[in-house]
């Protein structure tokens, strides 16, 4: 992930990505970065959530779609990435269960990145059940 310690690192690939022509391919793996690199925080939104009974994968695609969003809409000059993209991801997992939105535009790469991260997660043994197996 871009956090901590990522500020230098993700300044300099949205620098890159408004510096690369709409048309340039380049810009694809600059944004298939930049959205890799904060799907953890988009999985730890969507799991805040989650724990009001919504449906986790749902709640995943919602934080996702706010993700790309985000990172699409970024203005680097605006300020912090963190700052704009937390709030954007927070009100599309808020207002999934209410509306469907339309689908984002994705590379091959992302939509791989988030089915792996969605096996992932419905993989992940429930708590109860780690409760359990310590007993």
């Amino acid at each position: 992930m871009l956090g901590r310690g990522g500020d230098r690192a993700r300044k300099a690939l949205f620098d890159r990505l408004a510096a690369l022509p709409e048309s340039d391919p380049r810009r694809t793996a600059v944004r298939d970065r930049l959205v890799i690199g904060h799907l953890e925080l988009a999985m730890h939104i969507a799991k805040c959530y989650s724990a009001k009974g919504a449906d986790e994968t749902e709640l995943l695609r919602a934080a996702f779609t706010g993700l790309v969003r985000a990172v699409d809409g970024f203005d680097p000059a605006q300020g912090d990435f963190l700052a704009y993209a937390i709030p954007s991801m927070m009100d599309e997992v808020r207002r999934r269960p209410e509306a469907e939105t339309d689908p984002v535009p994705v590379s091959r790469a992302l939509a791989a990145a988030l089915e792996d991260l969605d096996r992932r997660l419905r993989e992940a043994p429930e708590v109860g059940a780690l409760r359990t197996s310590r007993t």
